[in-house]
């Protein structure tokens, strides 16, 4: 039962796009997907310029920990449908509640070895609801009040976690956070020192793939949006970065590259900076998401991004021949052959024989 009213987000494990989805706060369930075609068509497939796809900024790490009272790390032990209530009807979905047990606790009042119950509504599509599935451990955003716990920022405030490094940075940037909004609290808004800590928290979150798409998300600048806003949610952030502080973004990701949607979004941040060895791993990166064939919807304005660091002028993404009841995979081997031809053409150009990652390659998680 609750398995099949899972979102789409937390389903998805295609070598880092786990929260590909999860980051769209007005994602399609796939319960929905049919009666949505033509929606998705636009929005997701077509990289049609709509800001009003969406009507909400995400809340990232730096908003769910100011937010948040715990933050936990649990195992969900059980998920059941909640009771009814009075004056439902059969088409009523009354959501489900979580059982989880905590592990560790990051900040707030839960205690490990203790039980939480957790309930979310799955009427909720825009944002999508939190999404707790049976036998994962997850990074927990709650908030509690008059004895009852609800997940800070809808599905945005449920994080799954692989393996001990992505915990450990997300144990070291809500570490970071939590001491930012401590000493920035009583700070006005332009104050110098306020500026400076969210900065550092930024660079911070981007160092660790596990966490870059929360470090990065808000310092897309606005001016991107009307060209990226198909899969980029807006921000209501205008924060920058020093120079010497995007060499230390460029420099993170060479050393621990995502082939996720934070991939584009680094890409934007460092547009107009200047560094040859964050280059040669873009390029690494690219070719290896061509190689390994998962072509996510924001694969060829990377690639535009990409060709704009080598002086070529960004190409329209390629036009898809729609069809009626076109599948997905259908539409994905359109797009990859458009790629996969301008791609090897620009190798050849350039000169460039990039050695692709090893699989898999750990993205994020990014972000949500």
């Amino acid at each position: 039962m609750t398995e099949s009213r899972r979102s789409d987000g937390q389903a998805m494990d295609l070598r880092g796009e786990r929260f590909e989805m999860l980051r769209d706060p007005c994602f399609v369930r796939e319960v929905d997907m049919m009666r949505l075609r033509l929606l998705t068509f636009v929005v997701l497939w077509l990289h049609a310029p709509l800001a009003s796809a969406y009507p909400i900024a995400p809340p990232t790490l730096w908003s769910l920990t100011q937010e948040a009272n715990s933050i936990v790390w649990v195992e969900v032990e059980n998920v059941r449908m909640a009771p009814r209530r009075a004056g439902d009807t059969w088409a009523d979905d009354p959501g489900d509640i979580a059982r989880l047990k905590v592990l560790e606790s990051l900040m707030g009042s839960a205690r490990p070895g203790m039980t939480l119950e957790v309930p979310s509504s799955s009427t909720s599509i825009c944002p999508a609801p939190a999404s707790y599935t049976k036998g994962k451990r997850v990074l927990a955003f709650l908030f509690e009040e008059q004895d009852e716990w609800w997940t800070v920022g809808m599905a945005y405030g449920v994080r799954p976690l692989e393996n001990e490094s992505e915990l450990d940075a997300y144990r070291q940037v809500v570490k970071a956070a939590r001491e930012a909004h401590a000493l920035t609290a009583s700070l006005p808004e332009t104050s110098p020192v306020r500026t400076k800590a969210r900065q550092d928290w930024h660079v911070l979150a981007a160092r660790f793939p596990a966490t870059r798409w929360d470090g990065l998300h808000d310092l897309i600048p606005g001016a991107s949006l009307p060209q990226y806003s198909a899969f980029m949610p807006p921000s209501e952030s205008s924060l920058s970065l020093t120079s010497a502080q995007l060499g230390q973004v460029a420099r993170d990701f060479v050393s621990a590259p995502s082939l996720d949607l934070s991939f584009m979004m680094t890409l934007m941040i460092l547009r107009d900076v200047p560094h040859r060895s964050f280059d040669q791993m873009a390029t690494r990166v690219l070719e290896t998401i061509v190689l390994n064939r998962q072509m996510a919807p924001w694969g060829f304005t990377a690639f535009n991004l990409l060709r704009a660091r080598r002086g070529e002028t960004p190409h329209p993404p390629p036009k898809l021949v729609l069809k009626p009841d076109m599948r997905r995979a259908e539409m994905n081997a359109q797009r990859f052959n458009a790629l996969q031809l301008e791609w090897t053409a620009f190798k050849q150009r350039h000169g460039l024989k990039p050695r692709p990652l090893p699989l898999p390659a750990r993205p994020q998680p990014s972000g949500p």
